[in-house]
């Protein structure tokens, strides 16, 4: 696969230009822009779209004018996956199994996506991130969600 070697200016431009423009779009659609003298609600956020994705185009059109091409591996699919897998386990469990124990799996499961992570080190940082969590969440914003399995139906 050949990219630029500015990788990040790359997406940072296509970021801005995708962004901009749905916004833009979005606020042309949603509401009146109205004229320069007499602006509507979307008029700013419309001209803000629009600017943003001005940048974006520019600095993408800068790399390609400028750009060294090079080849680039693959990138690693395992770690990817172990780390979608955490969360889509975490989104399942957290009703059935508490917080506490859904943070412990998340980070256990996570922790598979780097190949030198030991389960020790898995225990602590769940058992930290998990009691973190309990405190922030639960205790401190007051969120209503179970810390412990409950048992039955919900």
């Amino acid at each position: 696969m050949k990219l630029t070697r500015d990788l990040p200016g790359a997406v940072s431009g296509l970021i801005y230009l995708v962004l901009g423009s749905a916004f833009a779009g979005w606020s042309a659609y949603a509401y009146p822009l109205g004229t320069p003298s007499r602006m509507g609600p979307g008029f700013f956020p419309f001209w803000l779209g629009v600017l943003l994705a001005m940048t974006g185009l520019f600095i993408l059109v800068r790399l390609v004018k400028q750009a060294e091409r090079i080849s680039i591996e693959r990138a690693p699919l395992r770690p990817l996956l172990w780390i979608f897998a955490a969360i889509a386990l975490f989104i399942l469990t957290l009703d059935r199994l508490g917080l506490v124990i859904a943070v412990m799996l998340l980070i256990l499961i996570a922790g598979q996506a780097r190949r030198d992570t030991t389960l020790k080190e898995g225990l602590l940082l769940g058992s930290v991130a998990a009691l973190f969590s309990a405190l922030v969440f639960v205790k401190g914003l007051g969120l209503i969600m179970p810390l412990w399995p409950t048992l039955g139906g919900a």
